[in-house]
């Protein structure tokens, strides 16, 4: 027995939304993580210009102090 027209449309509009659920409740948090994920590489970021300049001033403490 194939199904009709309306039954059809009933089974697609049932898995548009089981795929809006999925897509909340994976959606969101992977958006959320991604947040974070960039967040933290920017703090890293900025630690290891932090260590640059730190690195620097010593090496220029070191060549005044040379000389």
């Amino acid at each position: 027995m194939e199904p009709n027209e309306k039954q059809l449309k009933d089974i697609n509009d049932k898995l548009k939304n089981q795929n809006k659920i999925l897509g909340d409740k994976v959606g969101g948090p992977l958006k959320d993580q991604s947040g974070i994920l960039k967040d933290t590489k920017a703090a890293v970021d900025r630690v290891k210009s932090s260590v640059e300049d730190v690195k620097t001033s010593e090496n220029n403490q070191n060549k005044i102090l040379g000389d």
